[in-house]
């Protein structure tokens, strides 16, 4: 079973929600990408609810700013994704993966890592990274010197067009499970 938590601390502006073709192709895609990567395989079906719940103007637009998913792969593996456009505590994106041998977590990105313990509290730590620009700014950066190398070397780069055609494919057929409140085939 793979599992995860992506909540961004606060919503967008209105005109980029108009603009973003709705929650599931703006955001969980990126969970949905990730999670089909780990698990190795791409799901049968797929069942997603959500709700608008920290913005009416999200919700005027059609769209919902609170969500949970579930894949369905065909080796049986379970995948839950939740997603929220609002997170008091900064920008949570957590990640387990469970099975029969264990568990593997990652934990959110910190300023530092200290913990502190004392009388008045504990495991009180730093707050989250406010966004995922400083949450991923290493990354981006690995994103283009591998897309760099790749011309440089005359290879393929490492993430295909199959890979993002997949994750679109799953991302509308989230959609449409929650506009018709049904499990769907991803339409690949």
């Amino acid at each position: 079973m793979l599992m995860s938590w992506s909540r961004e601390p606060a919503p967008p502006p209105i005109d980029y929600v108009r603009a973003s073709g709705g929650y599931f192709l703006d955001a969980t895609i990126h969970d949905i990408d990730l999670l089909c990567w780990i698990a190795g395989e791409r799901p049968v079906e797929v069942y997603a609810t959500g709700s608008c719940k920290f913005d009416p103007a999200i919700g005027a637009e059609g769209d919902v700013d609170l969500t949970m998913t579930v894949l369905k792969m065909p080796s049986g593996a379970l995948v839950h994704v939740n997603n929220s456009r609002a997170c008091a505590y900064g920008f949570d994106q957590r990640l387990e993966a469970f099975g029969t041998k264990g568990m593997l977590q990652t934990k959110n990105h910190r300023d530092d890592n200290l913990v502190r313990w004392d009388g008045q509290r504990t495991d009180a730590r730093a707050t989250l990274k406010h966004f995922f620009l400083e949450r991923y700014d290493a990354s981006f950066y690995h994103a283009l010197d591998e897309f760099q190398a790749a011309i440089q070397e005359g290879r393929p780069p490492s993430v295909t067009e199959e890979d993002g055609r997949t994750a679109l494919a799953i991302a509308l057929a989230c959609d449409r499970s929650r506009r018709e409140g049904l499990a769907v085939m991803p339409d690949y």
